[in-house]
């Protein structure tokens, strides 16, 4: 596990200053064939990338949001609309009744882009004017390089932590 992502995530799950990340080395793009990914180079490469890169990610912040927010969490790699999807659920023990709980997913998008990440859900924010707890639901879609996977899966854990 990588030691610089495992402390910004303590960091931000104790409340503290996230510190400046290192520069990420570029990951390697999907293999192409005539400048477009195919779509079997595609979904084995992100099945690989998932095994090892995006999922230890996922399962740490998983174990550090339990214990450190008391939130329960859960990720699973899973076939979603058609493809490989890596996700992250955490559930706010607070989190008003049938409201969706923050959920983190990346998949490989295909047809030659990057990564994509998901947010949605309903996340705890802190109000501007009162200092207290609410909720507010937030979709956001984004296409990343998988060297911008910690940074983003960082952001998503503050937001669903309410940090």
């Amino acid at each position: 596990m990588n030691t610089s992502f495992r402390g910004a995530l303590e960091a931000i799950l104790k409340g503290q200053p996230r510190p400046e990340p290192s520069a990420p080395a570029p990951a390697a793009a999907p293999a192409t064939r005539a400048g477009k990914p195919g779509a079997d180079n595609t979904q084995r490469w992100f099945a690989e990338f998932a095994e090892t890169q995006a999922m230890p990610l996922l399962r740490e912040a998983a174990e550090a949001a339990e214990r450190h927010r008391g939130v329960k969490a859960q990720t699973s790699l899973a076939e979603r609309d058609g493809r490989l999807t890596a996700e992250l659920v955490i559930t706010p023990l607070d989190l008003p009744e049938r409201a969706q709980p923050p959920r983190f997913l990346v998949y490989a998008p295909g047809d030659g882009r990057p990564l994509e990440v998901e947010y949605t859900g309903t996340f705890p924010v802190i109000g501007r004017h009162h200092q207290r707890l609410r909720y507010e639901a937030e979709v956001d879609y984004d296409a990343i390089f998988p060297s911008q996977l910690e940074e983003r899966l960082l952001d998503f854990v503050k937001m669903a932590t309410a940090e």
